[in-house]
């Protein structure tokens, strides 16, 4: 009988818990469009309370990721979901008490959301091989494409029903499915290979062989360091180029995903004059192809990257000029459709689904730059990552507030196009998908020495033999 590829396993589980996480992420997005009708909330009240998940989400990345590291991924990053999706269960009861108590309950709701991509790295870098690195990793996060696929219509078709009583239902049953998703992650996932029962010992062997030179792994699948928090390079990070472009291309690419994602259906509902019993439906098409994009690019990257025909950093810039140039010129496009709807849909849609090419290029970068401090590289790049989140959709507000038209629109469009092309332009300039110095398989040796408290002397002639005496 052969034996479940365990790292496969856990690329279905982490891509159906990060569907779950955007599920419960883009709910609101429809939902709100009901719940503004009932509560007479105005356009900048509406990009306030979305634009509030960010405030928390923003907090817990970087601890996300440090504790992800320490203590392994499996229950930084199951129980971030759980805990946002228990409080998912209580965002009716918020609204009806009012907006400040619906902006604190979407705060810490991101407050549990902020941990899982950081969580995520931690997690790949002790079980993603480097020739499948890009795979795996692009596989998993489009499970955030997949979860805005099914939660953007099934929420539409929720609320256009009498099922607990509308909106309401939306909440409900994306919280359960949270809570289901983390009794099967809490049986069945582990941080490591090492870690994980039922894993064979030809996949630990091969998985092991394929990083021994980037993660030192001892035997309770843990990383082999014990560095504290202070240990983590956090200049060396700063002050890196390929890490500074790599996180200009995150803020880039976000500030586009989610000014369409949270805006989307009102743009289709106040411009295009879609009904709310489709809004849905087609505000999750370019996120099917968005999936399907980022996916076949994927493997492709792979594919190149084991033939060897293109290094690894060509690889991830090309990808990231595809997607960026084309996806920002079909954006830029949109807004001169006028209110014919095929076109437009058309257009968004096949804006959306290029950048599908630049989640391939910088999706695995921080494995790429730093694998032993992936989750903590994550974590501060998507810190960073998440001010466009907080902020495009209430520059969105300003701009259609009492006027959501499609000259005001345009604004929204240019401002989106204009700074993915200003990342895509830094990432080519500066972009890099090698292993950085400080974050080498060798710098992790010399700290772990020091950490043990271990000292090096040389001969008194000054040779190059040397002795290490263990000191305290």
């Amino acid at each position: 009988m052969m034996a479940v590829s365990q790292r496969a396993l856990l690329c279905v589980l982490s891509f159906m818990g990060f569907a779950i996480v955007y599920m419960l992420r883009v709910n609101l997005s429809v939902a709100l469009v009901a719940m503004a009708g009932q509560f007479s909330w105005d356009e900048q009240t509406q990009g306030l309370i979305l634009g509030s998940f960010f405030w928390g989400y923003i907090v817990t990345q970087i601890p996300g990721g440090l504790l992800a590291e320490r203590f392994g991924a499996k229950w930084v990053l199951g129980i971030g979901i759980l805990w946002t999706a228990a409080l998912t269960l209580l965002t009716p009861l918020a609204a009806h008490w009012g907006v400040a108590a619906l902006i604190c309950l979407r705060v810490l709701e991101g407050v549990g959301e902020g941990v899982t991509f950081p969580s995520l790295n931690a997690m790949l870098s002790q079980w993603a091989p480097p020739v499948e690195r890009t795979t795996m990793a692009v596989f998993i996060i489009s499970g955030s494409h997949m979860g805005t696929v099914i939660g953007l219509p099934l929420s539409g078709y929720l609320c256009s029903t009498d099922f607990l009583g509308g909106w309401p239902a939306v909440f409900y049953t994306f919280g359960a499915s949270g809570i289901a998703w983390f009794i099967a992650w809490s049986i069945l996932a582990h941080s490591s290979p090492a870690a994980n029962p039922w894993i064979s010992r030809e996949e630990l062997t091969y998985i092991q062989e394929s990083l021994k030179h980037q993660v030192l792994v001892r035997g309770g699948g843990q990383p082999a360091d014990r560095r504290g928090f202070a240990a983590v390079p956090l200049k060396a990070m700063l002050t890196s180029g390929p890490v500074l472009s790599m996180i200009g291309m995150h803020m880039a690419y976000n500030w586009q995903f989610y000014t369409l994602l949270t805006c989307l259906p009102t743009f289709f509902a106040d411009v295009l004059s879609i009904p709310l019993t489709e809004d849905g439906l087609v505000s999750a098409l370019p996120y099917l192809v968005l999936w399907a994009t980022s996916n076949l690019t994927a493997l492709l990257a792979d594919a190149t990257r084991s033939r060897g025909w293109l290094g690894v950093t060509a690889i991830r810039k090309l990808s990231i000029a595809l997607g960026a140039v084309g996806g920002a010129a079909g954006i830029a496009l949109v807004g001169h459709l006028g209110c014919r709807r095929g076109p437009a849909i058309a257009v968004l849609t096949a804006a959306v689904g290029l950048s599908g090419f630049i989640v391939s290029g910088f999706g695995p970068n921080q494995l790429d730059l730093a694998p032993r401090f992936a989750g903590t590289l994550h974590g501060l790049s998507n810190t960073l990552a998440t001010v466009p989140g907080m902020v495009a959709p209430v520059i969105v507000g300003g701009f259609t507030n009492h006027a959501s038209v499609r000259s005001n629109w345009l604004k929204v469009f240019y401002l989106s196009a204009g700074i993915v092309l200003a990342g895509c332009l830094g990432y080519l300039a500066f972009g890099s998908a090698q292993v950085q110095p400080w974050a080498s398989a060798t710098a992790a040796e010399e700290q772990q020495r020091l950490l043990d408290g271990e000292e090096e002397w040389t001969d008194d002639d000054g040779g190059e033999d040397a002795v290490r005496i263990q000191t305290g």
